[in-house]
């Protein structure tokens, strides 16, 4: 397994992640398109008032108050489940095929792809 493999493993580890979270949770998208449309609706007033501008960067930017709970760690415990086997399963799939990707193809791929994922994201309107 060389550099480029694990550039190329890595991205895919990330946004196979994302995917899976993203577009198959129909609650977290549906709280996405939500939010986007009223950022789009924000965005088209050229001059806001203060509460408009506040709601912006609350919807933008959101704070967020970090409290424990046990339901918070059950996710997070998923969460790295879910990457572990994404990992290894992808990485049984080049060592199966004994694919040698070169540095420079692992680094393209790396600044590439997310630019394809982010105009496929735009394309179901799930920019967040």
């Amino acid at each position: 397994m060389n550099i480029g493999n694990l550039f190329v493993l890595a991205i895919l580890c990330y946004y196979i992640n994302y995917i899976l979270i993203i577009l198959i949770s129909n609650k977290k998208r549906n709280k996405i398109l939500i939010k986007n449309e009223e950022l789009d609706k924000l965005r088209l007033i050229q001059h806001k008032t203060l509460e408009e501008q506040k709601r912006f960067l609350d919807l933008k930017q959101p704070k967020t108050i970090w409290k424990f709970s046990w339901n918070w760690l059950l996710c997070c415990f998923l969460q790295l489940l879910i990457y572990i086997t994404i990992y290894f399963t992808i990485y049984i799939v080049f060592k199966y095929y004994d694919w040698k990707i070169p540095i420079w193809l692992g680094i393209s791929f790396m600044m590439i792809f997310p630019i394809i994922m982010n105009w496929i994201l735009k394309k179901f309107k799930i920019n967040a």
